[in-house]
């Protein structure tokens, strides 16, 4: 027994955005700012897909009937260029803070010999953003970007596969989505 309580995991992985991070809405005011100009959007609609990878995110807002792939294709890129360049700005000067009990949480799993992990639909410079900001850099024990994972890979893949760098080893799939975009990923049950 390691801590207070026994537990039967070693990889604990938290979303960032809404679950383990207050940012003030600024994802989704953020989305809604940066597709705007090209299509009618609500918050409702980025809402609908929060927690995918941000280019997947923004290819479902911006997806019109009639327009070439490749279009959207190079759309796709710069809206996420625009996307990332606000984010960024917008967790550097503020509107950003752990969200209640978060770090005790984290300290405490650690403690009972548990790895604490970051999973995002966030590029690595929106979360790297976010762990500097926050000063988490020695509070988590990994973090991994949607752009560092192949498109659709479920959750508990990202850190069982012994390819990918902050590999936990071999454990148990089970696992619970915290957003409904990371179930729509498609293999991670709620």
């Amino acid at each position: 027994m390691t801590g207070r309580w026994s537990t039967s995991f070693r990889l604990a992985v938290f979303d960032v955005a809404g679950t383990t991070v207050i940012d003030g809405d600024a994802v989704v005011e953020c989305l809604v700012r940066v597709v705007a100009p090209r299509t009618p959007v609500s918050r409702e609609s980025v809402v609908a897909v929060m927690g995918l990878p941000k280019p997947v995110a923004i290819r479902q807002l911006l997806a019109s009937p009639g327009l070439p792939d490749q279009e959207l294709d190079a759309t796709v890129a710069e809206v996420h260029r625009q996307f990332r360049a606000a984010m960024i700005e917008r967790y550097r000067d503020g509107s950003l803070a752990p969200a209640d009990g978060v770090e005790r949480v984290f300290a405490t799993l650690q403690d009972a010999g548990v790895r604490v992990a970051l999973d995002t639909g966030f590029s690595r410079d929106i979360l790297d953003a976010v762990i500097e900001r926050l000063e988490w850099a020695g509070t988590v024990d990994f973090a991994i970007a949607s752009d560092e994972v192949s498109p659709g890979d479920s959750i508990p893949y990202r850190f069982i596969n012994p390819a990918t760098p902050c590999s936990a080893g071999p454990c148990s799939t089970k696992s619970r989505a915290a957003s409904p975009g990371a179930c729509n990923l498609g293999r991670t049950p709620l």
